[in-house]
């Protein structure tokens, strides 16, 4: 829908409880000045709904809360690959802002839905520590989620 646009530094309100598969895939990929994500409140995930969102968004400096407790196959995969402002760590550090993947710890889901989330990050980019994601983990972001 805004894949590549140049201009967008913020994004149109999401509202869906529920997310579709591939409903928002690549939306906002290469969005290359696009600063903070929306909010993503859905709560029930299906397959690939949020594959490559932000992937290549290079200001982007905030994480969005991810409220969903079930991953299905493939539902952050590459979501935030690429965004090269962005801080995420799995130690806390100078990362105050803890969150969990999926929401509450102990959810459910498809290992896979995780992969290669948060692949070329500040992070990775900087000290060269790829972040392995894997789900039921905490992780830590430099900037408080949206």
């Amino acid at each position: 829908m805004f894949r590549g646009c140049s201009s967008i530094i913020s994004s149109p309100e999401l509202p869906a409880m529920e997310a579709t598969r591939g409903c928002y895939a690549n939306m906002f990929r290469d969005c290359v000045s696009l600063t903070e994500p929306p909010r993503l409140p859905a709560t029930k995930v299906d397959a690939l709904c949020y594959q490559g969102m932000f992937m290549g968004c290079t200001s982007l400096v905030k994480l969005t809360f991810l409220p969903a407790t079930t991953l299905a196959t493939g539902c952050y995969v590459d979501m935030f690959r690429g965004c090269t402002s962005l801080f995420v760590s799995e130690f806390a550090g100078n990362h105050p802002w803890a969150f969990f993947i999926p929401h509450g710890s102990y959810g459910d889901g498809d290992p896979r839905a995780v992969e290669d989330m948060f692949s070329e990050t500040a992070n990775s980019v900087i000290y060269g520590m790829n972040i392995f994601v894997s789900i039921n983990t905490m992780y830590h972001a430099k900037n408080r989620p949206v």
